[in-house]
């Protein structure tokens, strides 16, 4: 059993929602949700697209989502609900300080019937707008499994600090957030139309698809539906794991400070990549010789934005023992975002 899995309000959750706790409770409670919405998707023939199936769960769970982007919008939207006889509303400047995503309410003056039963609102300042597709579907997920006792209410905060409820609410905003119902088949559909998985095609799903989801998101949401063997990686400078052991205990010697190396910083892909044998494993050693070298090493290569692409041998790929990872060719295409690249790997 997973960390999560242990813990007794997981477990309680659970059993409150009817469903054995006593192997993978993280499981069942993930199925219970897509089967929720299964239901609903069920009955909605127009519901098309996840933006549409996002407004269809909202809908059904009575939550209204307002976003801000400034502290003008915030205070637009506590004077809206304030002047509604919802008081709550008026602490919610000092609630959604810099570490808290979005605030969880339950209207005090709402009918069982009412449209906004619930309301979230999910903060998109500055760096916290590339979250906004997974912080609203993390909301949308606590009413989903909203049970007695669960949260403490009129309001609830989302927030940096991951508590096993919370990361259990970001497991499900990852599967329910991507339905695979809505999401599987149109993945399909483009990389057959497109001949092979790209950048572009990952842009085009985005944009027809979850215009709210960020680019890595929905890059690590198409290449786990992928029919084809894909691996998506996020590189920047980094420690072996002994590495960092000896930062945090430098000994006698601390002149001899390791120095961080370009390396795999998180690495991702489908069931047909690892049994092809194509996998990259988190603190490899980004080869010189890759494009994803290229754009931290190459001035122009390392603007915001500039997607390269090349054909590279897994050859060049070595673990700390020194052997290359395999001998096929792979289509390797990076971008780079901030301090790290991110990077899409396909059979060539």
């Amino acid at each position: 059993m997973s960390v999560i899995d242990r813990d007794q309000k997981v477990i309680q959750m659970a059993a409150d929602l009817g469903l054995d706790w006593r192997q993978a409770p993280t499981e069942a409670i993930i199925e219970f949700c897509k089967q929720r919405i299964a239901g609903w998707l069920s009955g909605a023939p127009n519901v098309r697209t996840l933006d549409d199936l996002e407004a269809l769960v909202c809908k059904r769970l009575r939550l209204v989502i307002e976003e801000f982007s400034s502290d003008d919008e915030l205070d637009a939207v506590i004077a809206k609900y304030v002047a509604m006889g919802e008081y709550v509303f008026a602490s919610q400047r000092d609630e959604l300080g810099p570490e808290t995503f979005a605030t969880l309410i339950r209207r005090e003056n709402a009918t069982p019937t009412c449209p906004d039963q619930f309301v979230a609102i999910v903060d998109c300042r500055g760096d916290k707008a590339v979250r906004r597709f997974f912080t609203r579907w993390h909301e949308i997920a606590h009413v989903l499994t909203l049970v007695r006792g669960q949260m403490t209410l009129p309001f609830h905060r989302s927030t940096v600090n991951r508590n096993p409820i919370e990361q259990l609410m970001d497991k499900i905003a990852a599967e329910v957030g991507f339905f695979d119902a809505l999401f599987a088949p149109v993945v399909r559909s483009a990389i057959e139309s497109a001949g092979g998985l790209t950048f572009a095609v990952v842009e085009h799903l985005r944009g027809t698809e979850c215009r709210r989801a960020s680019f890595h998101a929905t890059l690590i949401a198409v290449a786990t539906r992928a029919p084809i063997p894909a691996v998506t990686i996020e590189a920047g400078w980094g420690l072996k794991k002994g590495e960092q052991e000896m930062t945090r205990t430098p000994g006698l010697f601390p002149e001899l400070k390791p120095q961080a190396m370009l390396r795999v910083l998180a690495a991702g892909g489908n069931e047909l990549a690892r049994n092809s044998g194509l996998r990259i494993h988190q603190n490899m050693r980004v080869p010189e010789s890759s494009v994803i070298a290229r754009l931290f090493t190459d001035p122009v290569a390392a603007n915001a934005g500039l997607t390269l692409r090349s054909v590279e041998s897994l050859q060049a790929w070595t673990t700390s023992g020194g052997g290359a990872i395999g001998d096929a060719d792979v289509t390797v295409e990076a971008r780079r975002h901030g301090d790290r690249a991110i990077a899409l790997i396909t059979p060539a």
